[in-house]
């Protein structure tokens, strides 16, 4: 019983803290966006996703329209076009209020990968990822912009994170399949939600009931998606669907096109320390059918082959990947090192902080280049 509620005041005590630095994070992130010398008709993402929310006062909501007579725009759906929208109905138009949807979305991806670390490994490690995440360099440059993948990528997390809290606890996998629906209403790559989630299944053995439940609940998490391509193909508009699921797959890019600047900055763009850690653990860890393997091959293969020039930040549904497991790699790599006694006890919290201090100088040099810091 005592053990129990000593659990619960950790608990509460880990997610505290991590609502207070949250909060602390939240108001850097706003000042930081506030600054940046991306203007609000500057750049193709920033200006395209700004302006066609801006056109939602005055269009139709069935069409993402960046300037008005244009076609269409057929490349993505619409969340989060909508959330930038709701933002400046409530917000105002602004910077702020344009880049506060990515902002928001990496609040919720830290309490995903909170959750999932928890789930799949324990509550140590999941309050060090939370950390990690946050400081990763990578996370820093893109969750601020007004572009799809932060979003994406923080219901990305909460799909695969709830989907494995409803397996371990027995629990409804509907949060699983709302937040896989929302995804994919987001952007078309969160389909790989299903494989992985799929693999994963097959290899701890999951019965082919709880599989069902969970395909069902994904099928009922795509109704507003079929509700918004159901107007098109009302109005005869086959050809923008046909855009929208095959075209912008196989017609985006030639396969491979962006894959040595790809590659290269997204290992700096995580930094080296988290890398080196992060690495240890997927070569040390022992469990290779643990979902987070999974999710990186399978996203990893994809954003290699299929990764636009000039579209690095396609990488950054991986970082929640690279955050765990740098997490448990650290403390792992750590136990080692204070149990042959390289480094006395105390040794972990230096250790830890001199991982987070690593990335000061590649998020400056990041947000310095590409003209975030003003």
């Amino acid at each position: 019983m005592l053990s129990d509620m000593n659990k619960k005041i950790v608990l509460n005590k880990s997610l505290l803290a991590i609502i207070l630095i949250g909060l602390v994070y939240l108001v850097s992130r706003l000042y930081l966006a506030s600054i940046s010398s991306y203007g609000f008709y500057h750049g193709w993402n920033e200006a395209h996703y700004s302006n066609i929310a801006e056109n939602y006062f005055t269009h139709s909501l069935w069409y993402q329209l960046y300037l008005i007579g244009s076609p269409a725009f057929d490349g993505l759906p619409p969340l989060y076009s909508y959330a930038v929208y709701a933002s400046f109905k409530i917000f105002g138009i602004s910077d702020i209020s344009a880049r506060g949807i990515s902002i928001f979305s990496e609040i919720l991806a830290v309490f995903s990968v909170y959750l999932l670390a928890r789930e799949l490994y324990d509550e140590k490690t999941a309050a060090l990822l939370a950390l990690i995440f946050l400081f990763i360099p990578w996370n820093i440059l893109w969750f601020g912009r007004v572009q799809t993948d932060p979003l994406m990528t923080a219901l990305m997390t909460a799909a695969i994170a709830l989907y494995v809290y409803a397996y371990v606890h027995n629990k409804s996998m509907l949060p699983f399949g709302i937040c896989f629906g929302l995804a994919v209403f987001t952007k078309q790559p969160a389909l790989v939600i299903l494989p992985i989630v799929a693999i994963w299944s097959y290899f701890l053995g999951v019965k082919k009931e709880l599989l069902i439940k969970g395909a069902l609940f994904a099928v009922i998490g795509l109704v507003p998606l079929f509700m918004w391509l159901s107007h098109y193909l009302l109005v005869g508009d086959v050809s923008f669907i046909s855009h929208l699921v095959y075209g912008e797959l196989a017609h985006r890019s030639a396969p491979f096109a962006d894959l040595m600047k790809v590659t290269v900055l997204t290992a700096i763009g995580i930094s080296p320390l988290i890398l080196f850690f992060a690495l240890y653990e997927l070569i040390k860890g022992k469990k290779k059918t643990n979902i987070l393997y999974i999710w990186l091959f399978l996203y990893g293969v994809f954003v290699i082959i299929r990764t636009p020039p000039s579209h690095e930040y396609y990488s950054l549904p991986l970082t929640p990947v690279f955050a765990i497991l740098a997490a448990e790699g650290f403390i792992k790599f750590s136990n080692i090192v204070v149990v042959r006694k390289y480094l006395p006890s105390k040794a972990f919290l230096f250790m830890f902080i001199l991982v987070i201090s690593s990335t000061i100088p590649v998020t400056y040099a990041l947000l310095s280049y590409s003209g975030d810091l003003g």
